[in-house]
């Protein structure tokens, strides 16, 4: 049979262009990513404001100034957040609506409305951009578990803030100001008062105007799931795990 050569030129083009395409489909479903990950922390933030709101002001007076204030910078920091994913959106018209719901919600913030109002309008616009990207949140964790893994986590990281127990008394506690969450108290994990998908919020997006960091981006989801069920068993004696 004789020998076909094949034509160098076409080969070095063909390469070339698989390459190309390769890196293109890697760059989009990069920047896919990167869009999913700032969405879900503009749904985290948004929630997270809408709590501080509804614990800082009562029948539209400020009762817990701390907690208005950081219920207007998490609003600020969802709003840098959305001009970076705004361009993301095809459709211009729903971009601006989405645009103006945010406006609209710094001046009911501002304005002290009701907490439900908030809550109705942070709702909604979180559904909206959870279904414009086609982006679901998993409230609980998708993979079983590792108490023994979130300890270990908590004691390499979070322990010299919060200290071994959550008590806030860690070796670093008392150089901050304010000084870390006492994550023992039943208030903040306890399964009367919260849910560990609040805990889950928070070491995501951390607390703003605090030493508490955005563990997102550090730590896996599975991670964050695991230290939240752990730092849970400072509060709950009979902690249930997820199925």
């Amino acid at each position: 049979m004789p020998h076909r050569s094949h034509n160098p030129i076409l080969v070095l083009t063909l390469f070339f262009l698989f390459a190309q395409v390769f890196w293109i489909t890697n760059q989009a479903e990069a920047t896919n990513q990167a869009t999913i990950d700032r969405t879900k922390k503009i749904v985290m933030m948004l929630n997270i404001a809408a709590k501080e709101f509804e614990e800082g002001v009562v029948d539209g007076k400020v009762v817990v100034a701390p907690e208005y204030e950081e219920s207007q910078v998490f609003l600020q920091q969802a709003i840098e957040r959305f001009e970076r994913i705004a361009p993301e959106i095809s459709d211009p018209k729903k971009a601006d609506d989405l645009k103006k719901k945010f406006t609209s919600m710094v001046a009911m913030v501002k304005d002290k409305v009701s907490s439900q109002k908030i809550w109705d309008e942070v709702n909604g616009i979180n559904s909206e951009l959870l279904a414009t990207f086609n982006i679901e949140i998993n409230k609980t964790p998708i993979t079983p578990v590792s108490l023994t893994n979130g300890k270990k986590i908590f004691e390499n990281n979070c322990s010299v803030c919060h200290g071994l127990k959550g008590n806030g008394d860690g070796p670093m506690a008392s150089q901050f100001d304010p000084s870390p969450a006492v994550l023992s108290n039943p208030k903040l994990t306890g399964d009367a008062n919260t849910t560990a998908y609040d805990n889950f919020e928070v070491i995501n997006v951390g607390i703003a105007n605090t030493a508490m960091i955005a563990w997102a981006g550090i730590l896996s989801e599975t991670q964050i799931w695991d230290v939240t069920y752990y730092l849970r068993t400072f509060s709950n004696m009979n902690l249930q795990l997820p199925p």
